[in-house]
């Protein structure tokens, strides 16, 4: 937190970068590891130490070598401290230099602050810092120091990135007008996709407001599932929403319970329950991010769909899971792979299609070392759009998983 007398523009840093919820770091977070108030493990800490060598980023550094071996590195909100500095333009100059240095020399800058960004940077980032100190009616010293603090930390970013290669060709000019194109484009595909359930009820090919996804006939490729569900089983499905996987999987096991924390999507999926003639089906309003209302051991089959990238408390929610299946029961996940081209543009500052309410996407790798903490064993791995049970391949844009006790 920025301390009391803390200038306008680091205090707009800190509260911008610094939110209240409890993130699971990994390598191109926007948020990475800062040790200004941090608990590391002493074996951790007596097994990789900061290398003292760097002038900064030695935490980066560090954090990124301790990921590299599966671990965890979780920011905490509730672990506040007042950390802010008032520096002067020399100062600035200074720190920009040998943090772009030490980030250089660990690989976490992708190529070299060129020129002519370090010109349009000074002059939109002069124009923003103005408009935050007008806006917070902030000191008239910090309106004046603006231009000079600006300018000694974009020059800091060019003389320390020097070691780096010229990757990207294209001018800044041009890349802020196809971020803009890709926002509106963005806004534009968030607005159909909220009236794509209005038109499927306006058109009659559903009497509820339902998205036309759910519209689809019972095939391999939507509900690539259905060989693991058996006529004894008794399913769960997590984050139901309007109930189209769990009416399937009513058709095909004994008895299916369904969850989701959204009345109004359970309401749709009762009444979908109903049109479609299921009475093996229960319905119940919970949040995933608290205990299960469950009996241990109650489960044949969990399924949670798009459903985990929402969620704080992810451990505790695949515990759960471990707990309410029986012995030998089956886990079937499906979340959007964080490590795809596509994603990797929107990590790079491409506000394509983005969906404001996921709080994170999920590496494929990272999951198979953490399912083992939960009891959870990986069996297989199976892409929507091939159909192949290769988690090898688990390398689309969506894919999917199924593990087992």
């Amino acid at each position: 937190m920025p301390r009391d007398g803390c200038n306008p523009f680091d205090r707009r840093g800190l509260r911008r970068r610094y939110g209240t919820e409890r993130l699971y770091l990994h390598r191109g977070s926007p948020l990475t590891y800062s040790n200004a108030n941090a608990a590391i493990r002493r074996a951790d800490w007596e097994r990789v130490p900061f290398d003292e060598d760097l002038p900064y980023s030695e935490d980066l550094k560090w954090s990124f070598a301790i990921m590299a071996e599966g671990r965890r590195v979780v920011y905490e909100p509730t672990a506040a401290a007042y950390h802010s500095h008032n520096e002067t333009p020399r100062a600035l100059y200074d720190r920009f230099y040998n943090e772009a240095a030490a980030r250089t020399t660990i690989g976490a800058e992708p190529e070299r602050y060129r020129a002519r960004r370090l010109i349009w940077d000074t002059v939109g980032g002069t124009v923003f810092d103005i408009r935050t100190a007008a806006a917070r009616r902030a000191d008239w010293r910090w309106v004046t120091a603006v231009p000079g603090r600006r300018l000694a930390i974009n020059l800091g970013r060019y003389g320390g990135s020097r070691g780096l290669p010229r990757l990207n060709n294209i001018s800044p000019a041009t890349q802020v007008f196809i971020r803009a194109g890709l926002r509106v484009w963005g806004r534009t595909n968030a607005v159909l996709q909220s009236l794509a359930p209005h038109v499927v009820k306006a058109t009659r090919k559903h009497m509820e407001a339902v998205h036309p996804k759910h519209l689809l006939r019972d095939n391999e490729a939507h509900y690539w599932y259905g060989e693991h569900l058996d006529s004894k089983h008794v399913v769960l499905d997590l984050g139901c929403n309007q109930g189209m996987h769990a009416i399937f999987a009513a058709k095909h096991a004994r008895e299916v319970a369904a969850v989701d924390f959204d009345r109004k999507l359970l309401s749709t999926a009762e009444f979908n329950a109903k049109w479609e003639s299921r009475r093996n089906m229960s319905f119940l309003l919970a949040s995933l991010e608290n205990p299960l209302p469950f009996q241990s051991g109650r489960f044949d089959v969990v399924m949670a769909f798009d459903v985990i990238e929402h969620l704080h408390r992810r451990d505790q929610f695949l515990g759960e899971i471990h707990r309410v299946l029986r012995s030998g029961g089956t886990l079937l996940l499906s979340a959007p792979n964080g490590d795809t081209r596509y994603k990797r543009w929107k990590k790079a500052g491409a506000p394509i299609l983005r969906r404001p309410h996921a709080r994170n996407r999920i590496q494929p790798r990272g999951n198979r070392k953490g399912m083992p903490r939960r009891g959870l064993r990986l069996s297989l791995g199976a892409s929507r759009r091939s159909g192949h049970a290769v988690l090898r391949s688990f390398r689309f844009s969506r894919g999917y998983l199924a593990a087992a006790l």
